[in-house]
């Protein structure tokens, strides 16, 4: 059985590149249920910012996840300083 601290350290790891059925990792078998289990959870909550990628991917012709995920946070940044300045604006004005 495997220690419980490898057990999360993979799951982190996974996280920061989900490219792997990790229900398969070798070393892991006696796991394979709560490791399916997670990537299944983890697929769920993700599929909309997933589906958010997959457009961008098609839009601008990048296909590196990590350069999408990097552009995905540069946009919600802008998204939210334009908020902002749009708020004070507004607040400017009152």
């Amino acid at each position: 059985m495997v220690a419980r601290n490898l057990i999360e350290k993979l799951k982190l790891d996974w996280l920061e590149e989900p490219s792997w059925a990790i229900e398969d990792t070798e070393g892991f078998e006696e796991n394979r249920d709560e490791l399916l289990a997670f990537r299944r959870e983890h697929d769920a909550r993700t599929e909309p910012y997933n589906k958010m990628l997959d457009d961008m991917s098609a839009k601008l012709g990048v296909t590196n996840f990590r350069l999408l995920r990097y552009l995905a946070k540069l946009e919600h940044r802008l998204t939210s300083m334009q908020r902002f300045m749009e708020e004070a604006k507004d607040g400017a004005s009152k």
